[in-house]
């Protein structure tokens, strides 16, 4: 019998409100630092993969830069580049200046003095279109 008494003090006593309290507490700290533990393992995570892209644009950074230095080493290289930055010719050449058909056609369109955008020009226009779609089908 007094071994069964033990028994229940010791249970009255583990399931007292006391000690369900301090286990309640003890829990409550291990979840808390468990959960700071996640959002720092989640922020590095983060950060690494950041990190892992800035590395990659950093190494095609440093080819393209290695592959200009290698072409500068060269006097046709450093040639090009003159001529590229500072607009540099020999004597003797000259500039040739290309220009966009469908611009040079616009800008004509808009200084010419018989050129007319009225409502008869605009009908005449449509109808042209549409006479070259139905040509065309």
């Amino acid at each position: 019998m007094l071994n069964f008494n033990k028994k229940r003090e010791i249970k009255e006593m583990l399931y007292s409100k006391i000690v369900i309290g301090l286990l309640g507490i003890i829990f409550i700290f291990i979840a808390n630092g468990t959960w700071n533990v996640y959002k720092k393992a989640s922020f590095a995570s983060g950060n690494k993969n950041v990190a892992e892209n800035s590395l990659n644009k950093l190494k095609v950074r440093e080819k393209i830069l290695t592959r200009d230095i290698s072409t500068l080493k060269t006097p046709r290289g450093v040639e090009a580049q003159v001529r590229n930055k500072f607009g540099f010719v020999k004597k003797g050449e000259e500039v040739v200046v290309v220009v966009n058909q469908d611009k040079a056609n616009s800008h004509n369109k808009e200084n010419n003095i018989g050129y007319s955008s009225g409502w008869w020009n605009k009908i005449l226009s449509y109808l042209g279109k549409l006479y070259a779609g139905i040509v065309q089908w």
